[in-house]
């Protein structure tokens, strides 16, 4: 009876420790996509130099 005990107990101490590595990936990849997506993809020039063709007087 003592063997299905320790059997139970290193079973979840497996799937706890794997559940942490994956919590912690996940919290990382998180983090990571949150800089990606704040990163800047499109710049952006504003140039007043502006021109007026009249066709009548030109």
């Amino acid at each position: 009876m003592d063997d299905k005990i320790l059997f139970w107990t290193a079973f979840a101490a497996i799937g706890t420790t794997l559940g942490s590595f994956a919590t912690a990936i996940a919290v990382i990849v998180a983090l990571w996509q949150t800089k990606y997506s704040t990163k800047k993809k499109l710049k952006l020039v504003f140039n007043d130099n502006i021109k007026i063709y009249n066709s009548v007087t030109s």
